[in-house]
């Protein structure tokens, strides 16, 4: 049996556990498949979960949100027009960000993540356009959505 959708692939647990019949055990599976898919998201870095997200700075503002789904940055640039080329943006550990700038204002030059967000230094000046490739959690199933990438490419 190809294990393509939530519903299989709950079946086929049952299956290889021997006792399809063991109401308490049938209502542990989706726990068991939460389970896995937390380790998962916090260890898989492939390139299906590789996403792209435009985020803007706020004038005097020092933080800006991360993506939804955010696990794990791999480049950020700064847009600084249309037609001028992307510069990269330096990403430095939270105890080096404040050392790395003095206090100013001005055009995004390193960030650091603390929490949900990114901590832009300087303080940006104006509101400037940063494009963030980053590792994205997959989307985790459940009766509401019965597949993802990882049953579509891994059937088995």
């Amino acid at each position: 049996m190809a294990i393509d959708t939530y519903a299989n692939l709950q079946t086929a647990i049952l299956y290889r556990l021997g006792n399809r019949s063991n109401a308490t055990l049938t209502s542990k599976v989706p726990e068991f498949i939460a389970s896995w898919e937390a380790a998962m998201n916090r260890r898989l870095k492939t390139a299906d979960m590789e996403a792209t997200a435009t985020l803007t700075t706020t004038i005097n503002v020092s933080r800006v949100s991360l993506p939804t789904g955010f696990t794990q940055m791999r480049r950020l640039r700064l847009r600084e027009g249309d037609n001028a080329p992307f510069r990269f943006i330096d990403i430095w550990p939270v105890p080096l960000a404040g050392d790395k700038v003095e206090y100013s204002s001005g055009p995004p030059i390193g960030v650091s993540i603390q929490g949900s967000n990114l901590i832009v230094k300087p303080t940006p000046d104006a509101a400037y356009t940063l494009i963030m490739d980053y590792y994205a959690r997959f989307t985790q199933l459940s009766d509401a959505n019965p597949t993802n990438w990882i049953l579509t490419n891994n059937p088995d």
